[in-house]
């Protein structure tokens, strides 16, 4: 349900383009919260994300996404 909830998270803060500074600290702060120290789960949807959309119109949003999850500290082993 954790995944589940970050994926959701993650995906909804993301966009097409790069995030403003405030969009991505708002969407840190959700998922670090949501995560509750649980970097693997972090890394796991930035995983899921990058690898369920490469070479897909909605890579560019999924990176976006990805790249969420690693500032809110997924663990990067």
């Amino acid at each position: 349900m954790i995944v589940a909830e970050l994926t959701g998270t993650a995906q909804r803060y993301a966009r097409w383009d790069e995030s403003d500074d405030a969009t991505t600290a708002t969407a840190v702060a959700e998922l670090r919260e949501i995560a509750d120290g649980r970097a693997d789960l972090l890394a796991e949807v930035a995983g899921i994300q990058l690898g369920t959309k490469q070479d897909t119109p909605d890579e560019p949003r999924a990176r976006n996404a990805a790249a969420f999850c690693r500032v809110a500290g997924a663990d990067k082993a």
